[in-house]
């Protein structure tokens, strides 16, 4: 079967669901839209997506962006003829070209977010939603709101992480010293496009500001007077880390605290299954679905914001504790969610 992907680069998913469809001997093609245009174009979309509605209906910006991106999209279509086309959220599909895509091939949806509350289409769109032949759903509150509207093909999944991206690494000397911290993070904040989002990661943060954390992205220090005691532990790098790069830091560390995804209820953050094949402990925010996923295993939750540190340092100090516990997730995941349980 032939299998075309619309999934961002650099997600850990992507490379997990394309073993997952290999493992069953599938083809599988990627494309991601943002390398349709060049850098500062899709800057300038970025950067703009906060304007009022009625400013970006008179400079047209987005439209024409978003008619680019779908006439490429069916452009693959009709020259691949995939099987099936495996979606991530939305991807500035339109409802007309999803639309059409059916008449060639199968079309599915993974969402990682709430397509109630999608940003960067209009509200017409949930309609290719409705209409699918079918979604996987990582929060189970979108399947029940999905059944509830009339859609019975929705079903909830993890996929846990890809060991080929997502491994324990054994740093040097001279890394450790480098790196070496109890609590970390890495990651971006979005002020330009998502501030309620944005100022919540600062909150959740915030709480790890006493302990010895680092914190590894971009945008942060915008925020440098809100959170002076948080700033103080970030580090702005100057390029990109590799997912290498990244495993390699987490490898010289403890815990990684994770906060909830705003843009899903119940769900899981994708991070916490990252941290377990990095072989650092996370530090869950609740979600409802973790109950139900970790069941069987105990995860560090937490609960309340209050309780964030006290959590952290427990698992920091109790260091026979931590490896216990990241041993059993560890096994627990790879028995149940990774590509080779899976399929």
């Amino acid at each position: 079967m032939k299998i075309l992907t619309l999934i961002p680069d650099g997600y850990t998913l992507l490379n997990t669901i394309r073993q997952s469809f290999k493992k069953m001997n599938h083809e599988v093609i990627n494309l991601n839209y943002l390398s349709f245009f060049k850098v500062y174009q899709n800057r300038l979309i970025t950067k703009t997506i906060g304007l009022p509605r009625t400013v970006k209906n008179k400079i047209k910006i987005h439209d024409i962006y978003r008619e680019k991106i779908n006439q490429r999209y069916l452009h693959y279509v009709y020259d691949y003829k995939p099987d099936l086309v495996f979606v991530y959220n939305d991807q500035y599909l339109s409802y007309e070209t999803a639309k059409e895509i059916r008449k060639i091939s199968n079309l599915a949806f993974i969402l990682g977010d709430n397509p109630f509350f999608f940003h960067n289409h209009p509200s017409k769109e949930l309609g290719m939603y409705l209409e699918a032949d079918y979604i996987f759903s990582c929060d189970s509150y979108l399947t029940e709101s999905f059944r509830k509207a009339g859609q019975p093909r929705i079903s909830e999944i993890y996929f846990g992480y890809d060991p080929t991206i997502c491994y324990p690494k054994q740093p040097t000397v001279d890394e450790k010293e480098k790196y070496s911290n109890d609590v970390v993070m890495i990651g971006r904040l979005y002020p330009d496009i998502l501030s309620s989002w944005t100022y919540k990661r600062l909150w959740f943060y915030n709480q790890f500001r006493n302990l010895n954390i680092k914190i590894y992205g971009h945008g942060w220090h915008k925020y440098k007077d809100s959170f002076p005691e948080l700033m103080n532990k970030v580090v702005t790098p100057n390029h990109y880390f590799s997912f290498d790069e990244m495993n390699l830091i987490q490898s010289c560390c403890k815990v990684y605290p994770v906060e909830a995804n705003p843009g899903i209820i119940n769900g899981i953050h994708l991070r916490v299954f990252d941290c377990i094949g990095t072989e650092i402990l996370p530090l869950a925010e609740y979600t409802k679905d973790l109950e139900s996923v970790f069941k069987d295993v105990e995860i560090p939750i937490i609960t309340d914001y209050s309780k964030a540190e006290e959590i952290a340092k427990y698992y920091i100090k109790n260091d026979q504790k931590r490896e216990q516990v990241k041993k059993e997730l560890k096994q627990f995941v790879d028995e149940n969610y990774t590509p080779q349980s899976c399929c």
